[in-house]
């Protein structure tokens, strides 16, 4: 099991970081289309 060189390292943390960001803007459009309480979203996001 090599270790990560630095470049790697950073590139899958951008990755990371991306996939983030496209899931939180899904969300937000997700959010707009269907407006519901802020308490039944995170519970839904929290059962999930």
């Amino acid at each position: 099991d090599r270790k990560l060189t630095p470049i790697e390292a950073c590139r899958i943390e951008h990755d990371l970081e991306s996939d983030t960001v496209r899931r939180l803007k899904a969300l937000r459009d997700f959010l707009k289309r269907c407006p519901m309480d802020v308490e039944d979203v995170l519970s839904i996001s929290s059962n999930s």
